[in-house]
């Protein structure tokens, strides 16, 4: 009588701890599920609330984010960047339905982007380079919806950036729009380790745009290969902040600081 007691006591306790590590289980299932939902409430965000509303929205900015703007013809929508920031590029899908452009103001001197529609019911992504970071958007054009006026939040990780010394910010110099048909991004980029090796390289056709890293000390010589040659030659070009912008296609170039070179090449 007394083994079948203890065994049964045993069985007891067994039963009790299995229960106590399921549920330990399902927790860490259910703060899973939690987390994943998280991010993927980060991965869409929508400004539709106040675009019913037609009051101003403001984002919380994540780097690999889709924000969800509703615009209407007939008015402008304002998206406001960070004070610090210039735009390199904006990339629309649909360029022709959609007119875009740019201009500085307010009492920091931001960069806006104005968006309007030409027609009901279009829609299209729009990618804006910043030297700074990359914001992807997806259009709407509704009647009854309307977001006037978009800005961001920048968390705190990126509030606690290093300042940097003001630019002098130049429209005429700044606004590089590209139809997303003509982009090209298609180069090889090496010994990226050194500190003057570009993030970004990009031509249009008629425009290469190299991004230098932002922190960088000294800007490097640039050497393009001729159009009808192979040798290297020096160019015209325009030093922006950290961006050097050469006026033609670049097949191949070097930058080059001492005896240390980088070589840019389109596939």
């Amino acid at each position: 009588m007394k083994k079948i007691k203890k065994f049964l006591l045993k069985m007891l306790i067994f039963s009790v701890f299995g229960v106590f590590l399921q549920a330990e289980e399902n927790k860490e299932n259910f703060l899973s599920q939690e987390s994943i939902s998280k991010m993927q409430i980060k991965k869409l965000i929508s400004g539709k609330q106040d675009a019913i509303k037609r009051v101003a929205t403001t984002f919380d900015y994540y780097p690999d984010s889709i924000y969800d703007i509703y615009v209407t013809p007939d008015f402008v929508t304002m998206i406001k960047f960070d004070p610090e920031e210039e735009i390199i590029a904006v990339i629309g899908g649909n360029n022709s339905n959609f007119e875009m452009e740019q201009e500085f103001g307010g009492e920091d001197n931001s960069v806006y982007l104005f968006v309007r529609p030409t027609d009901l019911d279009i829609t299209s992504n729009v990618n804006v380079m910043t030297n700074k970071r990359i914001y992807m958007f997806n259009l709407y054009s509704t009647l009854e919806i309307f977001n006037p006026f978009v800005k961001f939040n920048y968390l705190s990780s990126e509030n606690s950036m290093k300042a940097k010394v003001p630019v002098k910010k130049d429209l005429s110099k700044s606004s590089i729009l590209m139809d997303v048909n003509k982009m090209d991004s298609n180069y090889t980029i090496t010994n990226k380790n050194l500190p003057f090796a570009p993030t970004q390289v990009f031509t249009d056709g008629v425009k290469t745009v190299i991004i230098l890293p932002e922190e960088i000390q000294e800007a490097p010589v640039i050497m393009v290969k001729g159009i009808s040659s192979n040798e290297f030659e020096v160019v015209n070009f325009e030093y922006e902040f950290n961006r050097i912008i050469v006026h033609r296609k670049i097949k191949e170039a070097v930058l080059k600081i001492g005896k240390k070179q980088v070589r840019i090449k389109h596939k």
